[in-house]
């Protein structure tokens, strides 16, 4: 993935984005500390992992399994969840400061997560809904 970005003369530049494809490379990497900053973490399974306070900040999460993972303490400031399955992922006092997540997930739910710890479930009536509304949407569209 390459992504723009303005520099300090306003030109636009490249900044190239590594790939991890490891389930054992990303436990290892928070075991060590070490951070996920312009990292994509690919089409890993990562499911039942205890990722306790990793740094993931500005990570891109592409199509990764995280359901039932351990993300205590985490950060993930700016990082992109939208893609991942977070199904029943505990995010216990993490920063999730302009991540961001499915919209399957209620907000109320990722609150209840970051405060007390409880597990994330996604809500099915609110993906209907949404796809209800955008059927809506572009039928008022052809008619008006």
């Amino acid at each position: 993935m390459v992504k723009m970005k303005a520099s300090c003369t306003g030109e636009m530049e490249e900044t190239k984005r590594k790939r991890i494809d490891s389930r054992k490379e990303v436990i290892k990497r928070v075991q060590l500390n070490k951070g996920f900053s312009k990292y994509i973490i690919g089409n890993v399974d990562l499911s039942h992992a205890n990722l306790r306070g990793g740094n993931f900040m500005f990570a891109v999460f592409d199509g990764t399994n995280l359901k039932g993972a351990d993300f205590k303490g985490s950060n993930f400031l700016g990082a992109d969840l939208s893609k991942a399955n977070l199904r029943d992922v505990s995010l216990y006092s993490c920063n999730l400061y302009k991540a961001k997540l499915p919209k399957e997930l209620p907000p109320q739910e990722i609150l209840l997560s970051v405060q007390e710890g409880t597990r994330l479930r996604y809500c099915a009536a609110l993906s209907v809904q949404r796809k209800m509304l955008k059927l809506l949407e572009k039928s008022l569209e052809k008619q008006g």
